[in-house]
């Protein structure tokens, strides 16, 4: 957790805004909220202090507008996935025979993306995959079907995102 502290103080010269750490039971109430389960380090480092400047998410808050804004972000990978599908042509071609109706090509798609790991908001469009196997995955920028990988971990991602490191 030393790196995360760490991590966060550098943050903090960067004019980032914390709040206090989130607790056991704030973290349990958050995931059973959003149906989510944070990963490992993610979990660490808002249990030391929870990132509240623009474009971060504010776990927190539990009033409804919030609620609703991170639940959208949830289902925005979803969403952007859907959107190129219907107005720019895109299939996966893991996926098979691209169906010729567009409802049953969007259901095959709704099905596909279940298969993947869900992702985590952190900031902005970065997304971190829950992935119960892996204490540390890597940080995902998402945008439609534009998806950059942006991170090895957590605290990469913000030394990288932040300046630090190119």
């Amino acid at each position: 957790m030393e790196k995360y502290r760490l991590l966060i103080d550098d943050l903090k010269l960067k004019k980032i805004k914390f709040a206090k750490g989130l607790t056991n039971d704030e973290i349990k109430k958050i995931e059973q909220t959003y149906d989510i389960k944070f990963p490992k380090s993610l979990r660490e480092m808002y249990q030391i202090a929870l990132p509240i400047s623009k474009s971060f998410y504010n776990w927190r808050n539990f009033n409804e507008a919030n609620v609703k804004k991170i639940k959208d972000m949830i289902k925005w990978p979803l969403e952007g996935v859907l959107f190129d599908l219907e107005n720019n042509n895109f299939w996966d071609d893991n996926w098979g025979e691209k169906p010729l109706d567009l409802l049953y090509a969007k259901q095959k798609c709704i099905e596909e993306m279940q298969k993947v790991p869900k992702l985590i908001p952190i900031y902005g469009y970065r997304y971190i995959p829950i992935m119960n196997e892996v204490d540390e995955p890597p940080i995902f920028s998402v945008y439609q079907t534009d998806v950059i990988y942006y991170g090895i971990n957590l605290e990469n991602y913000f030394r990288i995102e932040f300046n630090f490191e190119p």
